[in-house]
C-alpha cells in the first residue's frame, strides 16, 4: 500500500513510516474503546449467563407447569437460568426439580390470596395441580364450566401466576 503525502495535514512525523501509523490511526478510529482499556470483570459465580426476557419467562413458567409431574423434564427448566434459582437455592437443595416444584406451587397458592383470583386459582390447581385431569376438557368438566370459560380462566391464571413469579423474580416478597 502506498500513501502520498499532499501538504502538512498527515498526523505522522516526516521520515516515520507513514503505512503502519496509517493503520494504527485507522484501527483506532474504527474500533470501539481504546486499547488499553481493562477487561470487563468476570460475573460472579451463581449468576445467569444470560437474564431471561419477560416473554421468555412466561414461557419457561408455562413449560414448567407442564412438566411439574415430571421431575426428569422439570430438570431441564429454563426457570433455572432466572434468578430465582440463586434467590430459592434451588441448584443446592438435594433434589432441584422439587424445589421448583414447590416453588411453582407456592405461587399458585399466592395466586388465590387475591379475593378476585378465585376462579384462575381453581383453573390452575384442576389443570397442574390434580393428577386426576388428564385432559383440559376433563379439568373444565371436574369443575362443572363449560370448556371455553375454563380457558378464559386458565389464561388468565397464567397471566397472574407469571405476574407473581415475575414479582418474585425481581426481588419482590410473597403478599405484595
Amino acid at each position: 500500500m502506498s500513501l502520498k503525502c499532499v501538504g502538512d495535514n498527515w498526523p505522522w512525523k516526516p521520515g516515520e513510516p507513514p503505512a503502519d501509523r496509517a493503520e494504527e490511526i485507522w484501527f483506532d478510529r474504527t474500533q470501539p474503546g481504546a486499547l488499553t482499556e481493562a477487561p470487563a470483570a468476570p460475573e460472579p459465580a451463581g449468576t445467569p449467563a444470560k437474564p431471561l426476557t419477560k416473554a421468555e419467562f412466561d414461557a419457561a413458567v408455562r413449560q414448567a407447569l407442564r412438566d411439574l409431574h415430571r421431575s426428569d423434564a422439570l430438570r431441564g427448566s429454563a426457570l433455572f437460568s432466572s434468578r430465582l434459582c440463586a434467590r430459592f437455592g434451588w441448584a443446592a437443595q438435594p433434589d432441584p426439580a422439587e424445589a421448583l416444584r414447590q416453588t411453582l406451587v407456592s405461587a399458585v397458592g399466592e395466586v388465590q390470596r387475591d379475593a378476585r383470583s378465585g376462579r384462575q386459582h381453581r383453573a390452575l390447581a384442576a389443570t397442574y395441580l390434580r393428577k386426576a385431569a388428564t385432559t383440559q376438557e376433563a379439568a373444565a368438566a371436574r369443575l362443572g364450566l363449560p370448556y371455553s370459560t375454563y380457558r378464559r380462566h386458565l389464561a388468565e391464571g397464567h397471566k397472574r401466576l407469571c405476574e407473581v413469579l415475575w414479582h418474585w423474580e425481581l426481588g419482590g416478597r410473597a403478599g405484595q
